[in-house]
């Protein structure tokens, strides 16, 4: 065997032992599904983050933010309506016009869309955005990433389909 023949087995056994190595996946978005309800859960800085729901049986839409500061939730809770943005990429925005704030175990920001056409629109957008931010009371959360690209709207489109929804 020569050597131009030893370097070339040798380099194609190398290059087969990096291909059997496993390949690391980062995921940085959680999955809701729970009694017909499906979801998903983006992780926003300073450990709040921004659950997406969809209800199977009527298709409801509704999101919540999670470990608000207590001043802030505190100082709203009387208020009759508490709108929430989703601002994703930067510039798209829709508004979830119904929302409230609670105090608990967590402090939230609770919202659903009248219009359930607009938060079926947000979810739907899910599969495309690089990253969502959430505003309220004048206040901005995030942006929260989604890796890999499109996982959160796979998450519930799975859990939709599991659940008997024809999802085309």
């Amino acid at each position: 065997m020569n050597r131009l023949t030893s370097v070339a087995l040798l380099l194609m056994a190398a290059a087969a032992q990096a291909s059997a190595q496993p390949t690391e996946l980062e995921i940085n978005v959680d999955m809701i599904a729970s009694d017909g309800v499906c979801g998903a859960v983006y992780y926003l800085e300073d450990n709040k983050k921004l659950e997406l729901t969809i209800n199977a049986s009527n298709f409801n839409v509704a999101l919540a933010v999670h470990n608000l500061p207590p001043e802030i939730v505190n100082a709203g809770l009387n208020k009759e309506n508490v709108p929430v943005t989703l601002i994703f990429d930067g510039d798209e925005r829709t508004t979830a016009n119904v929302g409230i704030y609670r105090a608990g175990f967590t402090y939230k920001a609770m919202a659903y869309w009248e219009d359930n056409n607009l938060g079926l629109a947000a979810l739907d957008r899910l599969a495309s955005m690089d990253r969502v931010s959430v505003e309220l009371d004048g206040q901005a959360y995030g942006p929260a990433t989604q890796k890999p690209a499109g996982i959160g709207y796979q998450y519930i489109v799975n859990c939709l389909e599991s659940n008997g929804v024809n999802v085309n």
